[in-house]
């Protein structure tokens, strides 16, 4: 990450100070997801995307049990868990959506805003007829 802020660093430097609106945040402020961690992220997210579920749950369960700690990782474990009941995947479905609840939760203490963690959460309280849940969830954020 390095080399890609020395690039942001040397274009930003090179723009006039009266183009530049906004200050910027180099990445090494943020605390990066280890390189193999966010692989295994990526194949989960691929696998879940051609919805070859069995292979999306392994790779992201290795990414989380690795140390993962990002919004996105969580929501796309969460948005993945919830289909298992669908996939028939599972014959526990109350623990499974409680394991979806807990890392849509997971994503939505890191990135509030996560458009899947809260549709994950939505489906999970739709499902499980939990109105209130729900409604607090949106009431919340507004």
């Amino acid at each position: 990450m390095q080399i890609q802020d020395d690039i942001v660093r040397g274009v930003l430097d090179a723009i006039p100070s009266s183009l530049v609106v906004k200050s910027y945040e180099l990445s090494s402020t943020k605390k990066m997801p280890d390189v193999e961690v966010y692989n295994l992220y990526l194949k989960g997210r691929s696998a879940f995307y051609v919805r070859n579920m069995e292979e999306a749950v392994d790779y992201l369960q290795q990414a989380c049990d690795r140390g993962g700690n990002f919004a996105s990782l969580y929501a796309t474990y969460a948005a993945v868990l919830s289909l298992i009941p669908t996939y028939h995947l599972t014959n526990d479905r109350p623990s499974t959506y409680e394991k979806t609840r807990e890392y849509a939760q997971k994503a939505l203490a890191l990135e509030p805003d996560s458009s899947l963690a809260l549709s994950t959460l939505g489906l999970v309280c739709l499902v499980h007829r939990q109105w209130q849940l729900g409604t607090e969830l949106i009431f919340k954020r507004q």
